[in-house]
């Protein structure tokens, strides 16, 4: 079963070299650098990854002054735990982002004023992220639309293979960067899904110094299966990341993005429009394991203080639960 392919235990850990040069130094030539690399492969990197309920994961960067934790819980107190560095957020770069709420022009609206651009296809243009936040990453933007009010869910099929394509293509291209011990891919919708442009766009960003499967488990990509076509299968997390309803898609290893692109749309216009919870924004997050693609639409909401407080996720009750699936499953949807 091409669904069962998915639950391959993985447990290699990447070992991705990174340049050691300067931050700032490394930003002003990211754009050169970028093309740098061989891009007629895919750079697939593994994870460090295990479907055991004991499994615990440990970064492999030094910890904060070398400080090395043991675990707190009782049961588990001969366990040594490393701690995953935070990435550093420049707060005075921050604080000049221009924000679609109180900007008069959105930059993205005027693409004859974009610099340090990498790539185009049609209206859709990659670039550098003029505002680099986050300290030791190469941080890229991608303006998926010359159309400022549309929106993925709504996208034209058309259209929306091309930008998941390209999307897709990008990312994979950094992966193959061995500056980066990882590289994510990602975009924001919504007032409350941590964005700071109206205007369609996603992002890519190589970690220098972070790998972010460090911080996941195989039980966060498991779920019962909602929907499944020649290139990939959905679900609705059992074991979330960080709160309820988020959903799971996984392109196959022999799928292709169309297919991939118009479940990942269906799930975010569900989202939108029937999640139990009224649900105005979300985030989609993508993820290279192994020799496999995921991705999880998380809708966005107040985040729960257990979580935030605790790191304690939830998961719905089973009658929500089964009411979720059975509308993805209707005719409004998948049926």
């Amino acid at each position: 079963n091409s669904a069962i392919d998915a639950l391959t235990v993985l447990q290699e850990r990447s070992l991705a070299n990174v340049s050691g040069a300067d931050s700032a130094k490394r930003y002003q030539n990211s754009a050169a650098l970028l093309f740098s690399a061989p891009h007629h492969h895919f750079a697939f990197l593994i994870s460090n990854f295990s479907f055991k309920r004991s499994f615990h994961p440990q970064s492999r960067g030094s910890t904060p002054n070398g400080l090395t934790l043991l675990c707190y819980n009782k049961n588990r107190k001969d366990e040594v735990y490393t701690m995953t560095n935070p990435i550093t957020f420049n707060i005075s770069i921050g604080s000049e982002k221009p924000h679609s709420g109180t900007q008069k022009v959105c930059p993205f609206c005027h693409p004859e004023d974009l610099t340090h651009i990498l790539d185009r296809k049609d209206d859709i243009i990659w670039l550098m992220n003029k505002y680099p936040v986050f300290e030791k990453t190469v941080p890229t933007v991608i303006v998926e639309t010359a159309d400022h009010d549309s929106e993925l869910s709504t996208y034209a099929p058309d259209k929306l293979h091309e930008v998941i394509a390209f999307g897709l293509a990008k990312w994979q291209k950094m992966e193959s960067d061995k500056r980066f011990r990882s590289v994510i891919y990602f975009r924001n919708f919504g007032p409350t899904s941590g964005g700071s442009q109206r205007h369609p766009h996603s992002q890519i960003i190589g970690l220098e110094e972070y790998d972010y499967r460090d911080n996941l488990q195989g039980e966060n990509f498991l779920g019962e299966v909602i929907y499944e076509n020649d290139d990939c299968y959905a679900s609705l997390a059992e074991y979330p990341l960080s709160g309820v309803g988020e959903l799971n898609v996984t392109l196959k290893k022999e799928g292709g993005s169309d297919g991939f692109a118009d479940t990942i749309q269906t799930l975010a216009r569900y989202v939108l429009s029937d999640f139990p919870i009224r649900c105005s924004s979300y985030n989609i997050f993508f993820y290279h394991l192994k020799n496999q693609i995921h991705a999880k639409i998380f809708p966005r909401f107040t985040a729960s203080p257990l979580y935030m407080g605790y790191r304690i996720t939830n998961v719905m009750d089973q009658t929500s639960k089964k009411r979720i699936i059975e509308t993805l499953r209707s005719e409004k949807y998948f049926g």
